[in-house]
């Protein structure tokens, strides 16, 4: 398989949403009908899990 900067890129930025934190919000963005965001309280412990 050969990669090139337009194939990896894609991988590379779901990567780094996922490192980040931010992949739900992003997808939550483009697909409004997916699962609701966690409560507050259960979002810090699930923060502070990690």
């Amino acid at each position: 398989m050969r990669w090139s900067r337009a194939t990896v890129q894609p991988f590379l930025d779901v990567r780094t949403a996922v490192l980040n934190g931010t992949l739900e919000a992003a997808f939550r963005q483009s697909y409004p009908g997916f699962r609701p965001p966690p409560p507050e309280g259960q979002q810090q412990a699930m923060a502070k899990a990690a």
